[in-house]
């Protein structure tokens, strides 16, 4: 059996990274949650707290929360088809509620970029919001 996936984007990390003072985290896969207030990029790892990559770009999109509106509408819609027991258009709207969370879903992402320059970036996005953070290479 897997493990439930979380809900927050997962971090494929392909090589060992260092921080200033020696520490390192293996490759590997690593679940990605921004802090509260947007301040650190935390790398957990069996809901074990790995790394913390302070963040050097944050934004919270505005709109979020009318995104959040629509879904609602969708689902109180879907929940009066149901009620009615209207079938065609309940299947409809299941699909259309599907096609919307689909959508929603393939905005949150946490990657690591090689910038080339001697340093990584770490790109964030989930739930309206986005962050990046630098990791210095190893010299």
């Amino acid at each position: 059996y897997g493990e439930e996936s979380s809900k927050y984007p997962d971090l494929t990390l392909p090589c060992r990274l260092y921080d200033e003072f020696g520490n390192s985290i293996p490759s590997g896969f690593y679940m990605t949650v921004l802090s509260n207030d947007g301040v650190y990029l935390n790398l957990y790892q069996s809901n074990e707290l790995k790394a913390r990559v302070k963040t050097v770009k944050y934004a919270a999109d505005e709109n979020y929360q009318k995104t959040l509106e629509e879904e609602a509408e969708i689902v109180k819609r879907l929940e009066k088809a149901k009620e009615k027991k209207k079938l065609k258009k309940q299947r409809k709207l299941e699909e259309e509620l599907e096609a919307f969370r689909q959508t929603e879903a393939a905005k949150n992402h946490a990657y690591i970029e090689d910038t080339g320059r001697g340093y990584y970036v770490l790109k964030y996005s989930f739930q309206g919001k986005t962050a990046e953070g630098i990791i210095q290479k190893d010299k």
